[in-house]
């Protein structure tokens, strides 16, 4: 049964291919694991040739990063996944826990991504000065490494499958992808600095700690089996081994519950529902007297972080957009227009990426985009209109002002610029201010619905909509530099 598994993946890639792009890409991606692996594979022999503390350093932390790699693609990239893995796919045949792991598992090792790690991995066999039995013994590790690879994978996708399916778990997802992109790119401009960090940890007890981790304990094992360390290097061998029993356990207990029906139904470990208060309201706000302010924050804080997967990625998205661009204006402030108006960089760096946040994130420029038919209910239920919109505006600074806060916070401690942190904070809501106000007169003036994209509206409609879109930028950068100018 195992084996019917193999031919059904490899029968699905067959079957992809009868479009020329399927083929195209078929072919294109197994020559980008080949090339890839090949490339990686050398620069892992002359990190083991080098026979160094920072050559070893090299080496464990490759490891590392391939198997997160592995772990976190589940995670990050749901939709590119191996569905197969969904224990849900295959519940209504008749295969037992133990030959879906295993063929599912087999399958896995068929692939383009799976050749590059085995390459990369296999690099030791071919570094300068090795034994023979040093070569073979890199070659099992870089098998037990594929494999572990591959395991943890499959076992994490197995696990979240229902909960990367959901709309929150996508949710998360984006959140997750944008922390990452956002921690890249700051870590990317200090690269230099990194570089001599790093090669200071060699023969430290970081390394210490990554060599004894799964991933780094099968590159330590290449390690010790090139010095001749024998009994070291199984050691670090069975590590791995075991890391791969952990992981096979794992994925079979997800499709046991799956069989049991453990995790099957919406119902399932849902909470009893409160008995009193609002349920409107989220915890976040649920000290706060229950007005009509409260409900419009209330009813704007579910639309975009509980219900509509659109509405999250709106306002993720000029989060990440304002620490790059504030972060590139703090590094080059300081000896340009800041170093003219006396303002230190971390001030002007945090004014930029107010901008963005305000300008860009759909909870400020267009406050009804994804409200659909809430606000109309809640006008319906004859609240004060002037209450209710201010509750709209107030839920945006809720979670805006901590990232003004956190980027001031960690700006000045990369910087040591804590001196201005309190100027450059004011001047941060300051702008938010300024973009809120700016949002309130456009959300009535070019109102632009978000909440059903398919649905047909008048041309005068939507292009003030635009026109307000680009002039409320526009608007707030220039009220923004009159107010500089007169600060």
């Amino acid at each position: 049964m195992a084996g019917v598994l193999v031919r059904l993946r490899l029968a699905i890639r067959r079957g992809s291919r009868e479009y020329t792009a399927h083929r195209l890409w078929f072919v294109l991606s197994w020559l980008l694991g080949l090339g890839a692996g090949l490339v990686g594979g050398a620069f892992v022999a002359g990190a083991d040739a080098a026979r160094d503390g920072r050559g070893d350093l090299t080496v464990l932390t490759i490891f590392t990063a391939i198997f997160l790699a592995w772990l976190l693609g589940p995670i990050l990239a749901p939709a590119a996944t191996d569905q197969t893995v969904d224990p849900e796919r295959l519940e209504q045949y008749p295969i037992s826990a133990r030959d879906q792991v295993t063929g599912v598992l087999l399958g896995g090792l068929v692939a383009p991504t799976a050749l590059f790690t085995f390459l990369v991995s296999a690099g030791g066999t071919v570094a300068a000065g090795e034994s023979v039995p040093a070569r073979l013994g890199v070659l099992v590790t870089a098998v037990v490494f594929t494999v572990l690879c591959v395991a943890s994978s499959r076992s994490v996708g197995a696990l979240l499958a229902g909960a990367l399916r959901s709309r929150r778990g996508r949710d998360f997802a984006i959140a997750i992808s944008g922390l990452l992109g956002v921690g890249v790119f700051v870590l990317s401009q200090s690269a230099q600095d990194l570089t001599e960090t790093f090669l200071g940890l060699a023969d430290s007890g970081v390394e210490t700690a990554m060599a004894w981790l799964p991933p780094g304990s099968l590159g330590q094992s290449t390690l010790d089996l090139r010095d001749k360390a024998w009994v070291g290097g199984l050691v670090h061998l069975l590590v791995g081994v075991a890391a791969i029993g952990v992981f096979v356990w794992l994925w079979w207990v997800a499709l046991k519950r799956r069989v049991n029906g453990a995790s099957s139904g919406r119902a399932v470990g849902r909470t009893t529902a409160r008995s009193s208060g609002l349920d409107l309201v989220p915890a976040a706000l649920s000290a706060l007297q229950a007005t009509p302010t409260t409900a419009g924050a209330s009813q704007q804080l579910r639309y975009f972080f509980f219900r509509s997967s659109a509405a999250v990625q709106s306002a993720l998205f000029p989060v990440v957009a304002a620490v790059f661009i504030g972060h590139s204006t703090l590094q080059t402030g300081s000896d340009g227009v800041a170093g003219e108006l006396g303002l230190s960089g971390l001030v002007l760096g945090t004014a930029f990426a107010a901008v963005l946040l305000a300008g860009l994130s759909g909870s400020v420029v267009n406050v009804f985009g994804f409200d659909g038919p809430g606000f109309a209910y809640l006008m319906q239920s004859g609240a004060p209109l002037g209450q209710l919109l201010r509750g709209k505006l107030y839920a945006s600074l809720l979670y805006l002002v901590p990232v003004v806060a956190a980027f001031v916070l960690v700006e000045a401690a990369s910087t040591g610029s804590w001196s201005d942190i309190f100027t450059a904070f004011a001047a941060g809501i300051a702008v938010l201010l300024l973009g809120l106000g700016t949002g309130a007169v456009l959300s009535v003036w070019a109102p632009n619905g978000r909440s059903r994209p398919g649905k047909r509206r008048r041309s005068g409609g939507a292009i003030r909509a635009l026109v307000g879109s680009f002039g409320g930028v526009i608007a707030t950068l220039v009220m923004l530099a009159l107010a500089a100018g007169l600060w």
